[in-house]
């Protein structure tokens, strides 16, 4: 969601739309600052969309998502009449979710970057 973390995450550029995904709902987890996404009937996450990212970029993206995430494929709506299947990341470890909504306004992007994403190139 935030093009800081991605284009530390990914080599290519892609088009990005804003879609929304039913049936899921988006986290705090306890004592940390990044969500947890997981399945929530009559919920849903608004989030980003990148489109026709290559398959080394979607390995870059698994290795940062890491264990407590699954890539899965699930449908979501960017505002037209039909559904488009897109790749998104649901969190495992359901005992680290705080149960309360994660709040992307009030995320430390640069705190997050610090502790998470180091530049390309090692630093």
């Amino acid at each position: 969601m935030f093009p800081p973390i991605w284009e530390r995450v990914v080599s290519g550029h892609y088009p990005k739309a804003v879609a929304t995904l039913a049936g899921y709902a988006r986290f705090a987890l306890k004592n940390d600052t990044y969500p947890g996404m997981i399945a929530s009937q009559d919920q849903e996450v608004i989030g980003a969309l990148y489109r026709d990212v290559s398959d080394a970029d979607l390995s870059a993206l698994d290795v940062f998502e890491g264990s407590e995430y699954q890539r899965c494929s699930v449908q979501v709506d960017i505002g037209t009449t039909e559904k488009i299947w897109a790749e998104t990341y649901v969190f495992l470890p359901h005992e680290r979710l705080s149960g309360q909504p994660w709040d992307p306004a009030a995320f430390a992007v640069n705190r997050f970057m610090g502790a998470y994403c180091p530049e390309r190139g090692g630093a």
